[in-house]
């Protein structure tokens, strides 16, 4: 388990609507030839690259958050820390604004960053998407953060039985359970409120859309060792996922979690669970479900791993069997389709194909 929560942020700064041009030959013909009558509109902001990294790293820096793992503009990589230097987002943010002319600053599309940060007890990867084109009715700056617990990392070779041990308070009730994680979420969640107010101070916003989740992950097949985490992830996977970050020591626990969750029948709620690569599988509601009654939370029993070579198209038993269940004897137990699973599995399979 680990926490994501997704900002997205409309700046106060004044933006232009302008009409856009189709890509293909005849598509241009036509916006010519009707003046752009039926085109589609997208909204420009006004800020320059310089401007709006300047602030970021005003907000970043007032939450003592100094590590940058990537900038880079229009897809192109300005800086990537492949040597983790510590502390280098004030020489990196230096470097581009002294390194951009004037023209270029302007003419941006997209303003990428990957920061990383800890505090008593999170890792956090904090993902950031400046666009300065974008749909109308969307908002440009675009921060996804994702936290990962400290009070589980292991060492280099961590194994599932020690940290099994270890992670054995947490599971020993539901009363234990429901404590624990009711304490990191809300830590979490003042991390993400203090990041609004610094955004409000230092950018200036109109209006914020905030979306906090427990992500679960339900594995493949059961992991022995922390070097058995899958690598290789889409590259519109979650930040924690990304390969900037060293995670498997200090996400190997999450690993585990669904497992301990199915051992110890603890009821869970408000979540999604998700795939090795972060996908999302289901999302769970306040209703609910305890996690000891079927084989959806069971690692013993093999579930489809997803990749970019191959298609599942036979999904899980288990999984299958959850459905039955639940549709048959406890129909308000969650909140999500039984009757929309099967077709979001084939979406979820599409998007990490693509």
């Amino acid at each position: 388990m680990y926490f994501s929560g997704h900002l997205k942020f409309d700046p106060s700064q004044a933006t232009r609507i302008e009409k856009k041009k189709p890509l293909n030959v005849f598509g241009r013909m036509f916006f010519n030839l009707t003046a752009g009558a039926f085109s589609t509109q997208e909204e420009h902001e006004t800020f320059c690259a310089v401007s709006i990294l300047q602030q970021l790293y005003q907000v970043f820096i007032s939450l003592k958050v100094d590590n940058i793992i990537r900038l880079s503009r229009n897809n192109f990589d300005f800086y990537l820390d492949e040597n983790s230097v510590p502390d280098d987002f004030r020489s990196v943010v230096k470097e581009f604004r002294t390194g951009i002319d004037s023209i270029e600053a302007e003419l941006f599309d997209q303003l990428s960053m990957m920061l990383e940060y800890e505090d008593a007890t999170f890792y956090y990867l904090i993902d950031i998407n400046i666009n300065r084109v974008h749909p109308v009715g969307t908002y440009p700056i675009d921060i996804v953060v994702n936290a990962v617990l400290k009070d589980f990392a292991t060492s280099t070779k961590g194994d599932a039985i020690s940290l099994k041990a270890k992670m054995t308070n947490t599971f020993a009730s539901q009363e234990s359970y429901d404590s624990y994680v009711s304490n990191k979420e809300q830590a979490f969640n003042i991390f993400l409120k203090d990041l609004t107010q610094k955004m409000r101070q230092h950018v200036g916003i109109d209006d914020v859309i905030s979306e906090t989740r427990q992500k679960i992950i339900r594995p493949f097949k059961k992991l022995e060792f922390n070097n058995e985490i899958p690598l290789k992830h889409p590259r519109s996977s979650a930040p924690v996922y990304s390969p900037y970050y060293d995670y498997t020591n200090s996400f190997f626990y999450a690993w585990l979690w669904a497992e301990l969750l199915h051992q110890n029948h603890i009821e869970i709620h408000n979540f999604d669970l998700v795939n090795s690569h972060g996908s999302t599988i289901i999302e769970v509601g306040q209703n609910g479900f305890n996690a000891g009654v079927n084989d959806l939370m069971n690692i013993s029993v093999p579930f489809p791993e997803i990749d970019n070579d191959s298609l599942v198209t036979d999904f899980p038993t288990a999984s299958i069997h959850f459905i039955e269940h639940h549709e048959n004897q406890q129909p308000s137990t969650t909140n999500f389709s039984y009757a929309n699973l099967w077709g979001e599995a084939i979406n979820e399979i599409n998007r990490t194909d693509a």
